[in-house]
C-alpha cells in the first residue's frame, strides 16, 4: 500500500515539475520576443531621431541680430509665421469642432458602451 502511495506521490512531483518547467519556458519565449519587439521600436525610434536631428542641423534657425535687416523681409517672416500660425489654430478648431459635435450626440456612459461592443 505504501509503495503506491510513494509511486503516485513521486508521479505527481514530476508532472507537476514538467508543468512548472514548461511554463518557465513559456514565459522565457515570451520575454524573448518581447524584448526582440522593444529592440526593433528603439531602433525605429532612434532612426526618426536621427532624421530629426539631421533635418534641424540642416535648416538651423538664425540667431544673428536682425537689427539691420530689411524691415520688409522680416514683416514678411512674421506674416508667414502668423499665417502658419492661424492653419495650425484652424486645423486644431476643425478637429474639436468634430468631438464637441459627438459629445452633443451622446454622453460619455453610451460612447463608452458602444465603444466596448463593437
Amino acid at each position: 500500500m505504501w509503495g503506491w502511495i510513494w509511486t503516485s506521490l513521486a508521479v505527481a512531483a514530476v508532472l507537476f515539475l514538467a508543468w512548472l518547467a514548461w511554463r518557465v519556458v513559456r514565459s522565457v519565449i515570451a520575454l524573448v520576443r518581447g524584448a526582440g519587439r522593444a529592440g526593433r521600436v528603439a531602433g525605429e525610434a532612434a532612426e526618426r531621431v536621427g532624421q530629426a536631428a539631421a533635418a534641424a542641423q540642416a535648416d538651423p534657425p538664425r540667431v544673428t541680430a536682425t537689427w539691420h535687416d530689411d524691415p520688409a523681409v522680416l514683416q514678411a517672416r512674421r506674416d508667414a509665421l502668423r499665417r502658419a500660425r492661424w492653419e495650425r489654430r484652424g486645423q486644431r478648431r476643425r478637429a474639436q469642432a468634430e468631438v464637441w459635435r459627438t459629445w452633443s450626440r451622446s454622453t460619455w456612459l453610451e460612447r463608452r458602451q458602444a465603444q466596448r461592443r463593437g
